[in-house]
């Protein structure tokens, strides 16, 4: 890998990732295709019900102003979702992780603000105060603070 003779690194991971990718999927078609089922069924879902976000029964109690950046974060779920598969189809396992722990972190703040009715979270979740994989942690635990 490090020798100034052979292939461009870039050709080399290029290959590997496609020789993974062959691997994987033919190994996991089932998983595989488990995945992309439950993508498929999620967005139909949310076709469904996006245009409600904003619409004056919403769930969401009195905290309305937070509506923005939970679609916000919502919408993005499905491309970093979409990020992660892709890269674990093509063995990169390690990069793909963090993005799965952005999209964990971000259901587990909406679903803690909206069932503690506390506006203080989403502020800071707003702010960069908490969340985004690493912020907020001490002595390598999370520490979610209010």
């Amino acid at each position: 890998m490090y020798d100034r003779k052979k292939e461009s690194l870039i050709n080399k991971f290029d290959d590997l990732s496609k020789q993974n990718t062959k691997r994987i999927s033919s190994r996991y078609i089932k998983q595989i295709q488990g995945i992309e089922k439950l993508i498929e069924i999620q967005s139909k879902i949310a076709s469904y019900f996006a245009g409600l976000w904003n619409a004056p029964g919403m769930a969401i109690k009195q905290h309305r102003e937070f509506l923005p950046l939970l679609f916000i974060s919502f919408h993005k779920n499905f491309f970093t979702f979409y990020s992660a598969y892709k890269l674990t189809i093509q063995g990169l396992y390690g990069p793909a992780r963090p993005l799965m722990r952005n999209i964990f972190e971000a259901l587990m703040i909406s679903k803690f603000c909206f069932l503690s009715d506390n506006p203080t979270v989403l502020k800071k979740w707003d702010s960069g105060q908490i969340g985004r994989s690493g912020v907020g942690k001490i002595g390598g635990r999370a520490k979610l603070t209010i």
